[in-house]
């Protein structure tokens, strides 16, 4: 007769990205989350992209978000600009398809759905200064999935820059949001004239970081450090390695 075996709390999550609950199991990625987590401290905005199976969302979700509470940041819930529409809302009715998936992610109410008004939302949403004057926590928006905005909803195509729009107005009015955008590497070239919509405070260029596929020999990753001979072992079924080009730019694709 045969058995069935359960496996309890298996390190291994295959095919599906790794959750801020699998933080304990992530391993093998820790130069990659704190090169990126350097990144968004010290800018507004940030892109990270990589090929597809790069395991871009596991390195935020487990790797990133949890060190970002860890510093007392405000992280919203990782968002996507395409998504199901209910039956009870009509996709005319939308103001904003990509805000409209963005804000489904936070808010289940109509209204705010429906105006798509990602500013508005925000601005309730993102915590303002204490009684006393004391900074604001900083809230952190990820975008994730990002390549959707180009190849879903074509038909609205109109609806991109006033989404970006929105999304620059956000940073300009909330001095303590920052947005990451997460995509794959072969839409980078279409961000560049919507990235430019975004206020740049400090007058450089939005810092963008490369995850480029690695290796994986009997299950270890490859040492993070480049004079160390000796892998370290990881329980991540998907592996990768941050670059991160100096001064805030790729040069092959500037993103203002």
């Amino acid at each position: 007769m045969d058995k069935l075996f359960q496996i309890i709390d298996s390190p291994f999550v295959g095919p599906t990205p790794f959750e801020e609950s699998d933080m304990d199991r992530f391993f093998g990625r820790q130069r990659e989350i704190e090169e990126l987590l350097s990144l968004i401290i010290a800018h507004r905005s940030v892109l990270v992209y990589a090929q597809s199976g790069t395991g871009k969302t596991s390195l935020v979700n487990a790797g990133v978000i949890p060190l970002l509470k860890r510093r007392a940041f405000n992280v919203l819930p990782p968002a996507r600009v395409e998504g199901l529409i209910p039956a009870q809302i009509k996709p005319t009715d939308i103001e904003n398809i990509f805000a409209y998936h963005a804000l489904r992610s936070w808010t289940e109410t109509r209204e705010i759905l429906v105006a798509s008004d990602l500013v508005r939302f925000l601005k309730a949403a993102v915590p303002s200064a204490a009684p006393d004057d004391e900074a604001p926590p900083t809230t952190v928006l990820v975008l994730d999935q990002f390549e959707e905005f180009f190849t879903c909803n074509a038909q609205r195509w109109h609806e991109r820059v006033p989404f970006f729009r929105q999304l620059g107005e956000a940073l300009t009015n909330i001095r303590s949001l920052k947005i990451v955008f997460v995509m794959r590497e072969e839409f980078l070239a279409q961000m560049e004239p919507f990235a430019e919509v975004l206020p740049q405070t400090d007058g450089s260029n939005a810092p963008v970081a490369e995850l480029t596929s690695k290796p994986v020999q009997d299950r270890f990753v490859t040492s993070v450090v480049d004079t160390e001979t000796n892998p370290q072992p990881g329980k991540s079924t998907k592996t990768a390695e941050a670059t991160v080009p100096t001064g805030g730019v790729a040069a092959a694709a500037p993103v203002k």
